[in-house]
């Protein structure tokens, strides 16, 4: 039987200081998107599971053991394959009952954690918030994927609107709980060039709302998706890894202070976002040394060029500054 929750120790950065987080992925029912409305086209994060029923009993002994293994780190990162702040994957019962045990752990250690959790926007309420927010500091981290809702719903099927985001940054907003999004980098349908325009585009329209911190998730093709048969059938490319630097580079020139990073899924692989398989760990080291950097400097996005880069702007027709 598969293990129900994963948990780890990592390297991360919070409010510009460099610290250790704690990092839990739970087993839950899955994505209500994906029961109600099928998905999204690049998700594969909910295949079926059935050696065991995911209930709420079986959530509370998952996240207990993520209250154990809680050794006083400064950030405590809470992944399921949907919305945490969803009660019909995660009842409120079993996030109460973290709530008291994580707290009983905390006050142990004489410290106060910070949560980061992730939600569709549907479920970014006051009333699902007040049991995590009245005990701990807290973000919540949307896939916004893309400002456009055209893209987002035609490419991505998403299933909500831009109005649904901002009526639940408002509500972040509102309760004091900080805001990161991530953004979709080639979703299905979209030329290189248009992927890379959507994201910066997606930069332009966050600049003046309430977000902390901005993701670019580049497309990593994943089993049983619609992304996978396109890309079996020739008709999908992960997107390239200069892509990735160039968002990243116009992105922190539009977002300022805010945080931009990125960490690419399947990097350097075929089914993940690449390059010419050559240049591909430099560019990732880059790419995560400016991500999980303090400083989040540009400088740390400067890398030696590839003769590859020729192809991307073949293909773009973008160059670097």
């Amino acid at each position: 039987m598969r293990e129900l929750v994963k948990v780890w120790k990592e390297p991360e950065v919070l409010q510009g200081k460099r610290i250790q987080a704690l990092v839990a992925i739970i087993t839950t029912r899955g994505c209500s998107w994906f029961r109600r409305g099928g998905g999204c086209t690049m998700c594969g994060y909910n295949i079926p599971r059935g050696d065991v029923e995911i209930n709420g009993e079986v959530l509370k002994g998952e996240l207990e053991r993520v209250a154990s293994a809680f050794g006083g780190e400064e950030l405590i990162k809470i992944y399921t394959s949907g919305s945490f702040l969803d009660p019909g994957e995660v009842p409120q019962e079993a996030v109460e009952h973290f709530v008291e045990s994580l707290g009983r752990r905390a006050e142990e250690l004489g410290v106060r954690p910070h949560l980061l959790v992730e939600s569709r926007p549907e479920y970014v309420t006051e009333e699902a918030l007040e049991p995590l927010i009245s005990n701990f500091s807290v973000t919540v981290a949307q896939g916004l994927e893309t400002s456009s809702d055209v893209i987002r719903e035609e490419s991505i099927r998403k299933g909500f609107r831009t109005v649904d985001f901002l009526r639940a940054l408002e509500v972040l907003k509102r309760t004091g709980a900080g805001s990161k999004v991530y953004l979709l980098l080639k979703p299905p349908f979209l030329t290189e060039r248009e992927a890379i325009e959507d994201v910066v585009g997606s930069f332009e329209f966050l600049k003046d709302l309430y977000v902390q911190t901005i993701s670019v998730n580049p497309v990593n093709v994943q089993k049983g998706t619609l992304v996978e048969r396109l890309y079996r059938e020739g008709k999908y490319r992960p997107p390239w890894l200069w892509s990735l630097i160039y968002v990243l580079k116009e992105g922190k020139a539009i977002a300022g202070d805010r945080r931009v990073m990125s960490e690419p899924s399947g990097g350097g692989r075929p089914r993940g976002p690449h390059n010419c398989f050559r240049c591909d760990r430099r560019v990732l080291r880059a790419i995560r040394d400016f991500s999980y950097s303090p400083d989040n400097s540009l400088r740390r996005l400067e890398v030696d060029r590839c003769v590859c880069i020729r192809s991307w702007r073949f293909q773009t027709a973008f160059s670097f500054a």
